[in-house]
This record gives structure tokens, C-alpha cells and sequence, in this order.
């Protein structure tokens, strides 16, 4: 992340997701894979993140005009199905501040 290597940075994720897939087959499924297939055109990568039971897809964008273009097209196509959530990564990571 810090060298910027986003290509990098989602066949990891993708790695990640396939290594889940492996643990437990039942990770997947019809719906998640018509999203993924859907969004692959404009993403880096993608994994799910989360214990079960409605956690979030993933998707790193391959820059601001991919994630316009992802998000009309998952919102056109989410039937209900789930809400996009805009997220960007920290550029300075964490930095804890106290007061007197």
C-alpha cells in the first residue's frame, strides 16, 4: 500500500478470498459471484470481509472513474440486495492525539 501497488494489493485480496473459498466452500455464493462478475471490469480485487451472517464485500476500485462506474452499475443491479458504503484508505494511518 505504501509503494502504491494497487495491482498488488487486490491479487491479494482475490488470493485471500480464494484461500476462504477453500476453508469452506459454502463462503460463495450465486449471488455474491453475479456481483463479482459484474465488478470485475473495474476493480483490482475483491474479497469478503466479516464473521457471516451479512458482513461486507470488498472491492478495491482501480481509481476514482472505476468506482463511478462500479457504483452505477451495482446500484442498478442490487435489487435490494445490499447498500454500497463509500470507504477510502487512510493515507496517514493511525495517530492518536490527547489533550490537557
Amino acid at each position: 500500500m505504501a509503494e502504491g501497488d494497487w495491482n498488488h494489493l487486490g491479487a491479494l485480496m482475490d488470493r485471500h478470498w480464494q484461500l476462504n473459498q477453500v476453508l469452506d466452500p459454502h463462503t460463495a455464493n450465486a449471488p455474491i459471484n453475479a456481483i463479482l462478475d459484474r465488478a470485475r471490469p473495474w476493480i483490482h480485487g475483491a474479497k469478503l470481509a466479516g464473521a457471516g451472517g451479512g458482513g461486507f464485500l470488498m472491492l478495491l476500485a482501480r481509481g476514482p472513474e472505476a468506482a463511478e462506474k462500479l457504483r452505477l452499475t451495482l446500484g442498478q443491479n442490487a435489487a435490494g440486495s445490499g447498500a454500497i458504503v463509500p470507504y477510502r484508505i487512510a493515507e496517514e494511518g493511525l495517530r492518536v492525539e490527547t489533550s490537557e
